[in-house]
């Protein structure tokens, strides 16, 4: 019996319990929230359970016209049926809404016929109310992945997207099936390995599907396991499981006449590289060992999860920074030096690691390897301008690459650029002035040893050898035991130095190293990026997407365009939230130019993963092809409405209708 049924069953049983009378039907739907039907099946089940637990003849169902079912309980039947309930209770077999939910979503992601509400209603044995409700959960969820839910009338509901992003969802389902397997356990799972953990995970997954997984997880791991030794390569744990989630799932799909990965989503001209090699021959030992018959573009979505996976190959050092790579690295730095001021193209190194980054990371990106982490707590708020540039410039993956990076990859180039900033920004010049005996001002001075990287202390002195020449040339001074006034930062600390006075030091540090790079960002000229104002007095996130695209039809926007961005608005990393502000970017066929519409809410709302009660849609060019470089007026655009959103920029020549 699936877990969701016994959790339902086993609260039907405990408030027969507590009561200890005769209770309708209709008064049980009414507590556990399901329909009068449900319960009448519920019912049958928990005298089948009752027989399975030999107590049919201690624990009985009475059944009274008029007044309802009531449980009776002979000798010492009570202790027993309480043990059992408690047993089951910490053993986590119980079921919510979240795990329906998720059941929900796993039938609609392996079926691509339209399933009628009644269908999944009957199937998890509720109302078609509460599956509804389901659907407008799951219809949220799979926007991460880009897809969406499409009803049509007297049909049924289904799933629209790509088979590719169908996949990396079943392949997201089927991780959360295994986490909520081992939830609530104190001790690891005494399954010893990855390939033992998703043998279980999709056993879970495909119950109630077609029974029995016809993917041998085993044997998959086995080809996995002979490729490499045959071609020399190691794959790591996390790009080891996602390839045998994939592979498990192409297995499931092909085998049940399902679709094949879209054969213009990846070219088969990557089938040349070593990776491909590699591809081809697991895909042969796949049609070997399951009967199946694999085209190239599932042999092409196999070598991309490799591509992600980095495999070393001394011979394609020079291929990793191809013309191609070398060209998005080249605008993209140039970009981001045009919004934030600072030269970062003279930098060999950050040319080089973001080659190599941008390599890898497309092609993770696109196999749906990515993760779905939150980084922007993270940011230091003086970099936040910064990580902004780094957000904008998606617009340029998505036209070089047509792939849309989350905020792991956003974060990951983000820090490529911090570094680059260390590496140029000297050591503060310290000096120490101490009123104290020599001992302690060693001591404090030895302290401040520790801070070695972000500290250049070229001088420690006692108070009364201090000169203005020392004083003037030094960034930050270090006063122990005496206070002094400078036009640098002073800092007076104790003796002993405190963690907290060195902490203060730290902060005032990393003020002082990144203050140069802040001053050429903020002197640089602000430019007028005008918006289209809308103003709703109240609303959620769908009022405002609806008046919106009412009036993006109606002045000739394509409205299938539309639907299809709506889906993809909510994907990691889409929206940038900036102080009370949203930037919304949608990516629409037929833009010849830029545009900004922006709507002023009278309250914050929830979008995305914050609140904001203002939010600017930036209607931006659909790339026409992979590989086309937009035109060169992005940057002045998107620093007008950064400006705006940071509240750096008046409301001169933003139009209210």
């Amino acid at each position: 019996m699936p877990d969701y049924l016994k959790a339902r069953l086993f609260e039907i049983l405990s408030l027969l319990l507590k009561i200890r009378r005769y209770v309708t039907l209709q008064e049980l739907a009414d507590k556990l929230g399901v329909s009068k039907r449900t319960i009448q099946h519920d019912v049958e089940r928990v005298e089948l359970w009752l027989k399975e637990c030999g107590l049919e003849n201690s624990a009985t169902l009475l059944r009274k016209q008029g007044l309802g079912i009531r449980l009776e309980l002979k000798g010492n039947a009570e202790n027993e049926l309480e043990a059992l309930l408690s047993s089951q209770s910490t053993r986590g077999q119980s079921f919510d809404n979240y795990e329906r939910r998720l059941e929900v979503a796993k039938f609609l992601l392996s079926s691509h016929d339209d399933l009628t509400l009644q269908f999944l209603a009957d199937q998890f044995y509720v109302s078609k109310g509460v599956i509804n409700k389901d659907l407008t959960w799951v219809s949220s969820w799979l926007k991460q992945y880009g897809l969406g839910i499409t009803r049509r009338q007297n049909c049924g509901v289904k799933i629209c997207g790509s088979e590719q992003k169908r996949r990396t969802a079943m392949a997201g389902l089927i991780t959360l099936s295994g986490k909520r397997l081992s939830e609530g356990q104190e001790e690891q799972m005494p399954l010893g390995d990855a390939i033992d953990v998703l043998r279980l995970d999709l056993k879970r997954f495909y119950t109630g599907l077609s029974g029995k997984p016809k993917a041998d997880v085993g044997e998959m791991a086995k080809i996995i396991h002979d490729a490499e030794k045959k071609y020399d390569f190691y794959l790591m744990d996390s790009y080891y499981t996602s390839l045998l989630v994939h592979l498990s799932i192409a297995v499931e799909r092909l085998s049940g006449g399902q679709s094949v990965v879209d054969s213009d989503a990846y070219p088969e001209s990557i089938l040349e590289y070593r990776e491909g090699e590699i591809a081809k021959y697991i895909a042969w030992r796949m049609e070997e060992a399951f009967h199946i018959c694999i085209p190239n573009s599932e042999r092409s979505y196999i070598c991309i999860h490799l591509m992600g996976a980095e495999l070393p190959d001394p011979g394609r050092q020079n291929e990793m920074h191809s013309s191609r790579i070398n060209t998005f690295t080249r605008h993209f730095t140039a970009f981001v030096e045009s919004m934030v001021g600072a030269s970062f193209q003279q930098d060999e190194v950050l040319t080089t690691a973001l080659a190599t980054h941008i390599k890898t990371s497309v092609f993770r990106l696109q196999s749906g390897m990515a993760h779905h982490m939150h980084y922007t707590n993270q940011v230091p708020e003086k970099l936040k301008g910064l990580y902004q540039a780094i957000w904008a410039g998606s617009y340029y993956y998505k036209h070089f690459f047509n792939v849309e990076p989350g905020e792991e990859e956003i974060y990951s180039v983000f820090l490529h650029f911090v570094h680059s900033l260390r590496r140029r920004i000297h050591r503060c010049r310290t000096v120490v002035l101490y009123q104290c005996d020599i001992l302690r001002a060693d001591d404090v001075y030895q302290r401040l040893s520790m801070l070695g990287d972000e500290l250049d202390i070229q001088d420690i002195r006692s108070w009364g050898q201090r000169t203005d020449a020392l004083v003037s040339d030094c960034e930050l001074i270090i006063a122990v035991g005496g206070e002094l006034s400078a036009k640098c930062p002073v800092i007076q600390v104790s003796t002993p130095i405190t963690g907290k006075e060195l902490n203060q030091i730290r902060d005032t540090v990393l003020e002082i190293r990144h203050q140069a790079f802040m001053k050429k960002a903020e002197e640089l000229p602000i430019p007028l990026t005008e918006v289209l104002w809308f103003r709703l007095a109240h609303g959620s996130i769908e009022d405002v997407l609806k008046t919106f695209f009412d009036q993006m039809v109606h002045a000739g926007v394509n409205g299938e365009a539309l639907s299809r961005e709506s889906l993809e608005l909510e994907r990691d990393g889409r929206a940038l939230i900036i102080r009370d502000t949203a930037l919304l970017p949608l990516y629409l066929p037929g833009q010849s130019r830029f545009r900004a519409y922006g709507f002023q809410l009278s309250e914050q709302i929830a979008v995305a993963d914050g609140r904001a009660s203002r939010l600017i849609f930036l209607l931006l060019r659909q790339p026409d092809r992979e590989g086309d470089w937009p035109e060169d007026t992005y940057p002045h655009f998107i620093r007008g409405l950064l400006a705006l959103a940071d509240e750096k920029k008046g409301p001169d020549g933003n139009k209210n209708p």
